[in-house]
């Protein structure tokens, strides 16, 4: 996390929202950390977590954009209501 200000911890020092503890297994770590950091830019930024996207829904939009690469190149329309469709799903939020 590059040049976002981590909220300090210690005696006197809180983050501004509610914190636990939580022990994660090694192959999802990088994951949760990642998740951990798009919550505190959002936050510094005025942002709430309900406006990011979930990984979930990351992915299906990415499913259907890469879909939307296999169609053939005169296909424009389509091209185009599978980039609406994949907005969308991010946008819902």
């Amino acid at each position: 996390m590059q040049g976002i200000d981590k909220p300090k911890g210690g005696r006197g020092h809180h983050a501004p929202y509610l914190t636990t503890h939580l022990r994660v297994p090694i192959p999802v770590k990088d994951e949760v950390q990642g998740i951990i950091d798009r919550y505190r830019e959002d936050l510094l930024a005025g942002r709430q977590l309900q406006d990011v996207p979930s990984s979930y829904e990351v992915k299906t939009a990415i499913a259907i954009l890469t879909e939307a690469l296999s169609l053939k190149a005169n296909a424009g329309g389509a091209i185009k209501a599978k980039i609406r469709e994949a907005l969308a799903i991010l946008e819902r939020n």
